[in-house]
């Protein structure tokens, strides 16, 4: 799903390693992050702090699917990461 010939991020987990998401705002492939999804009551406060202005924020990363994102980044904790990935289609 392109949109305009940038392709569309989504973070699922607004933490320490939140920061390798961000790097697609400056990858050679011309892309976007625009989403980040974390449960915890402060993470509109942290991707303030963490990520590019204008990312939107939402509390479940199934939601993540309604911004038209073209790909995930996994930075929650490594066990956790083949259940965040199955809501994929």
């Amino acid at each position: 799903m392109k949109h305009q010939g940038q392709l569309r991020v989504g973070v699922v987990g607004i933490g320490a390693r939140c920061y390798l998401a961000a790097l697609a705002d400056t990858s050679p492939v011309p892309a976007r992050l625009v989403v980040a999804a974390d449960t915890a009551p402060d993470a509109v406060e942290r991707a303030r702090r963490l990520l590019p202005e204008g990312v939107a924020v939402v509390a479940d990363h199934r939601d993540l699917l309604g911004h038209g994102i073209d790909a995930v980044v996994l930075t929650t904790p490594d066990d956790t990461h083949e259940e965040a990935g199955l809501f994929l289609p």
